[in-house]
């Protein structure tokens, strides 16, 4: 299977599960107690909490050219910043993770984990 292939693949199954983009808080009802805790306690390099001031979604993602990965969102590939990744743990949800905000109709990546595997 080719990457553009996989890439089609990923975004037909997030386009017909329109339930995987959800809101932190409401994300409970699908994870474990010991899932909702970790969540709600991840940070990005600075120090700041993911859940407290942006949504998280399942995300569809790549490696980008140079180093760093790129994630799709609202139909764009956007550049991760480096302050935004965690990948200095393992990923307990095994898919992968963006929280973002928008600023002035701007995106504004705030966390990212990669899927499982990576």
């Amino acid at each position: 299977m080719t990457a553009v292939s996989r890439l089609f693949a990923v975004l037909i199954v997030l386009a017909a599960s329109p339930a995987l983009a959800r809101d932190m808080t409401g994300l409970s009802a699908q994870l474990t107690p010991e899932q909702g805790d970790w969540v709600r306690g991840l940070k990005d390099r600075n120090g700041v909490l993911c859940c407290d001031t942006a949504d998280g979604y399942d995300v569809a993602w790549q490696s980008a050219p140079g180093g760093g990965y790129l994630v799709l969102i609202k139909g764009l590939w956007r550049l991760v910043p480096a302050a935004a990744l965690i990948d200095d743990i393992p990923n307990k949800l095994g898919v992968a993770r963006v929280w973002y905000t928008q600023h002035g109709g701007e995106v504004v990546i705030r966390c990212f984990i990669p899927g499982a595997g990576t």
